[in-house]
């Protein structure tokens, strides 16, 4: 579980293990202890601002709701540690500008 002091003050780092510890270990995980990393995750994401970050926690949590597991989670995985790596907001924004 995620100390308290890391949602406080947001780490955009300490983010990008906490999802890359989670994408290495998801399929060794509980459901409840995965569903509950996910929520310590959207929640730092979003105390970071990083809200496609956000939006992909909430679509894998959906995921498992639905019974999912395997290389589905494991792709939406993926694409969770690319939402939160350092640089992706700023990049979006110049693509779009």
């Amino acid at each position: 579980m995620m100390p308290a002091s890391v949602i406080e003050s947001p780490d955009p780092a300490a983010l990008v293990e906490r999802v890359t510890r989670v994408a290495a270990c998801a399929g060794n995980l509980p459901f409840s202890a995965l569903e509950a990393e996910l929520a310590a995750i959207r929640a730092a994401a979003l105390a970071c601002g990083h809200f496609p970050a956000v939006s992909v926690a909430q679509a894998i949590s959906a995921a498992l709701e639905r019974g999912e597991r395997g290389a589905l989670v494991n792709a939406w995985l993926g694409v969770l540690r690319d939402a939160v790596l350092p640089g992706r907001p700023v990049q979006r924004m110049r693509l779009a500008s």
